[in-house]
């Protein structure tokens, strides 16, 4: 329903200090009014409309959350967009009301103006990609750290240059999915280190789009509304992936009407989105509560598997033979390896040798932890390992079996061999 804020489209909303803001877009022309909500239903004025300092009026441009190398302190971040030109300047602000310029508009170094880009934050630094200048599409991508100084990864980028696109971060990945080019596109494209692109399809079970948005939450990424440019027809369907490749749709007709210039951001669990054009400026707020995605896989976190601290039991990374399926109600691999040299058994290596536990590694948004263990076989025979697990030692003097893979390996009398454990979270 109406949410007190003018009806508008292409503006920008961000998830910042416990709210959600909604700044700027195209009204009846564009606006520099920033508004807050802690739930999405009612709204503050912080900033108005036609307020003389800070950024001016502007629409189709991009917003970011990025902490200040300067002070130190996360701030809300405005880059270019169209006022009656199109801009390159970029503000920022910690209350949204008092906005401080760090790069002016005309700037001749760093990325030109535009409207339409896409703009992330990755790898500690902003980026700003694509975008259309006057009439020129773009297929650039350029990073910074403070917003004065910028850097080009690329000039000329794998996928065609496009305005429009919508993108979001996941998997430890900047993704670019859709936009326009000299046609509507529904490509899906990934980076790591925005000079180098790499096509995920070129053709994603969601129809060409632009003006469409891209959030990822709970595992998942999600692309929804937008407009197909060649017959001016808007869309009001929502679709799902966890890897880019294949899209699930979660639904052809959402309850609010097809629509395109949306503004959406992800706020305790939920994707709120605003505005947007139908037939007109929309002042609406909706939301869509998702749900965790659980991946099962043969190596799983079905249960917690209690381990007598007694009866000898390694922890860390162990070896068995079982080869039945795991199921909630087991609580330690099938069938055991013991530690030691006797028949039917491995030694088990130390764990804290060099090299063996890596300390947590940070790439994007990916937390990884690297666990390793060498098994020797000195029993005289040969040891088929048909699992491997992963366990912890209890504040109860029993333990924890965190994981367990089925795998097939054969270990000759006299051979070892190395058993790696990643685990990664994505936040």
């Amino acid at each position: 329903s109406s949410a007190g804020w003018t009806a508008r489209r292409t503006h920008t909303m961000l998830s910042f200090a416990g709210k959600v803001w909604m700044i700027g877009g195209f009204t009846s022309a564009a606006t520099n009014d920033v508004w807050s909500s802690s739930d999405g239903v009612s709204w503050t004025e912080v900033r108005a409309n036609g307020h003389a300092g800070g950024f001016t009026a502007r629409a189709e441009h991009t917003a970011l959350v990025f902490t200040d190398p300067a002070d130190g302190i996360s701030k809300m971040w405005v880059l270019g967009g169209y006022g009656s030109a199109d801009m390159n300047d970029v503000w920022n602000s910690v209350d949204g009301h008092d906005w401080t310029q760090v790069r002016a508009d005309g700037a001749a170094s760093g990325f030109d103006k535009r409207r339409n880009a896409v703009s992330f934050v990755y790898d500690s630094k902003m980026w700003v990609v694509s975008g259309i200048s006057g009439s020129t599409n773009l297929r650039d991508a350029w990073y910074s750290t403070n917003g004065i100084s910028w850097t080009s990864a690329t000039t000329t980028a794998a996928f065609s240059a496009r305005w429009g696109a919508a993108g979001c971060v996941f998997g430890g990945k900047m993704w670019i999915m859709g936009g326009y080019s000299t046609t509507d596109l529904n490509d899906v494209y990934y980076s790591t280190n925005g000079s180098t692109w790499t096509s995920a399809t070129s053709a994603a079970a969601w129809a060409v789009r632009c003006l469409a948005r891209a959030e990822a939450i709970c595992d998942k990424m999600y692309i929804f509304t937008g407009l197909k440019l060649s017959t001016m027809a808007n869309y009001r369907d929502v679709y799902s992936s966890l890897d880019g490749v294949t899209w699930t749709q979660e639904t052809s007709a959402a309850s609010f009407s097809a629509r395109r210039g949306i503004a959406s951001c992800v706020l305790s669990g939920k994707i709120i989105m605003t505005g947007g054009y139908d037939s007109a400026n929309l002042s609406e707020v909706w939301s869509f509560l998702v749900s965790p995605h659980i991946l099962e896989t043969s190596a799983t976190m079905n249960d917690y598997a209690r381990i007598d601290a007694e009866s000898g039991a390694v922890y860390g990374i162990t070896a068995g033979t079982g080869t039945g399926n795991f199921v909630g109600t087991d609580t330690v691999l099938g069938t055991p390896i013991a530690d030691g040299s006797g028949g039917g058994e491995l030694d088990y290596g130390d764990m804290t040798d060099p090299g063996r536990l890596s300390e947590p590694t940070v790439s994007g948004s990916d937390n990884i932890m690297r666990f390793e263990r060498d098994f020797t076989n000195n029993s005289g025979g040969s040891i088929t390992i048909k699992e491997v697990g992963l366990s912890a030692k209890g504040l109860d003097a029993l333990g924890l079996l965190l994981m367990r893979g089925k795998v097939d390996k054969a270990v000759a009398d006299g051979a070892s061999v190395r058993v790696a454990i990643e685990l990664s979270t994505t936040v």
